[in-house]
This record gives C-alpha cells, structure tokens and sequence, in this order.
C-alpha cells in the first residue's frame, strides 16, 4: 500500500483518510520551486505519495527537468530546495 501524505507548514504529515487527501489534494499547488532557464525547465513539486524512502524517510518531493526527462527525488522540503537549487545552477541554456 503506498502511504499517502499532506503538506502543512512545508511538512509532509501522513493522511490514512483518501477522502481527506483527495480533497488536500486537489484543492492546492503542489509545486514548491519552478524556474526556466532558456528552453530548460526546472520544476520541484511534492507528491503526495511515497515513493519509497531513503534513510528511514519516505520520498514525497521530486524534480524534473524538461525536456531532458532527469528526475531527482527527495524526502524532505529542504532537500528537494537544495537539489532545486543545485540543478538550476548546473543548467546550460540550450
């Protein structure tokens, strides 16, 4: 069963109602960074589902960068900003 989540306060908190995290869901942007860099497009979101876990915690932020298709995941708001951040500045413009 894959674990469902909510964001409050740039804090993931588990939700075992589908009802509640349907409604969470859909009601809010789940985009946390977005940049454009020439035709390169960087965006960070959180995905309400876990996407496995690392160190004990689960996946729920990622980053994909357009049109390479790179992803990169994350397990908490800050790590998903810093690898944001690491990936715009490592982007050349095509």
């Amino acid at each position: 069963m894959s674990h469902r989540y909510i964001l409050k306060d740039n804090q993931p908190q588990l939700c075992e109602d589908l009802e509640e995290w349907a409604v969470w869901y859909g009601s809010t942007s789940h985009q946390i960074a977005s940049d454009r860099i020439g035709d390169i497009s960087v965006s960070t979101a959180f995905v309400g589902i876990a996407k496995g876990e690392v160190d004990g915690l689960p996946i729920l932020f990622e980053t994909l960068v357009s049109p390479s298709g790179e992803v990169r995941r994350y397990a908490t708001y800050e790590q998903a900003l810093e690898g944001h951040a690491q990936i715009k500045a490592s982007v050349s413009p095509i």
